[in-house]
C-alpha cells in the first residue's frame, strides 16, 4: 500500500500533539507537585486518590465532632465541680448548726443560706452549651429543673457518633444527679428538708441531713 504525503503528515501531527500533552502533563506536575490532574493520568492511582480525599473527610468531620464533645464535657465536668463545692459549703454549715450552741435566729441565718445553695444547685443543674441543655437527657431544649427544683427533662442520654461505631454521651440524666433516680441520694430534696429543720430549730432534724449531704458530696464526686 502505498504511503501518500498526507499519511505522512498526519501521522506526524498525531505524534506531535502526542509529545505535546505528554510534554504539558510533565509540567503540570512539576508545577504543582501533583501527579493526577485527570482520572485519565492513572486509573488506579485515582481511584486510590478519592478514597483517601474521602477519608480525609471523614477524619476532618470527626475532629470537628470531637471538638465539640470536648467542649460540651468539659463544660459538664466544670458544673458537676462546682455542685460538688456547693455541697461542702452546705456540708460544713450543717456541721455548725448540728450543736446546741446556735440560736435559733443563727439557724434561721443558715436556713436562708441553704436555700440560696440549693438554688445555686438548680441553676448549675440547668447549665447549657448554646442552647443544648446538658442534664436535661435528651430533652435539650428544655431546662432540666424548673425554679421549685422539680426535673423536666427525662433519662435518656444524647450520645454523639465520632468515627464509625465509636459514640461518646455528652448529656445526663439530671434526676440521677441531683434527684436520687440514679442510686444515689436525693439532693435537691435534702437540702430543703435541712433549711425546714433550721427554720424549725430542730437540731435533730439538722443531724439527720448531714448524713444525706456527705453521701451526696461523695456521689457527685
Amino acid at each position: 500500500m502505498r504511503v501518500t504525503a498526507a499519511q505522512v503528515y498526519r501521522s506526524q501531527l498525531r505524534h506531535m500533539r502526542r509529545k505535546s500533552q505528554e510534554s504539558s502533563r510533565a509540567q503540570n506536575v512539576a508545577a504543582s507537585g501533583l501527579r493526577l490532574h485527570l482520572p485519565s493520568d492513572d486509573a488506579v492511582g485515582a481511584a486510590r486518590s478519592v478514597r483517601i480525599r474521602g477519608m480525609r473527610g471523614d477524619v476532618e468531620t470527626a475532629r470537628g465532632k470531637i471538638d465539640t464533645v470536648n467542649r460540651e464535657l468539659t463544660h459538664q465536668e466544670s458544673a458537676l465541680g462546682q455542685m460538688g463545692d456547693v455541697l461542702s459549703r452546705a456540708r460544713a454549715l450543717t456541721v455548725q448548726m448540728a450543736s446546741a450552741v446556735p440560736t435559733a435566729a443563727n439557724r434561721q441565718a443558715a436556713a436562708n443560706a441553704v436555700d440560696g445553695l440549693r438554688d445555686e444547685l438548680i441553676a448549675m443543674g440547668n447549665a447549657r452549651i448554646g442552647e443544648r441543655r446538658l442534664f436535661s437527657g435528651s430533652q435539650i431544649g428544655t431546662d432540666a429543673f424548673d425554679a421549685a427544683g422539680t426535673y423536666q427533662g427525662d433519662n435518656v442520654g444524647v450520645s454523639v457518633g465520632i468515627y464509625d461505631n465509636a459514640t461518646v454521651q455528652v448529656t445526663l440524666d439530671g434526676s440521677a444527679v441531683l434527684g436520687g433516680t440514679g442510686g444515689g441520694p436525693d439532693i435537691l430534696t435534702s437540702l430543703a428538708d435541712l433549711s425546714t429543720a433550721l427554720q424549725a430549730n430542730n437540731v435533730a432534724g439538722v443531724q439527720a441531713e448531714l448524713t444525706n449531704l456527705v453521701q451526696g458530696q461523695e456521689w457527685i464526686s
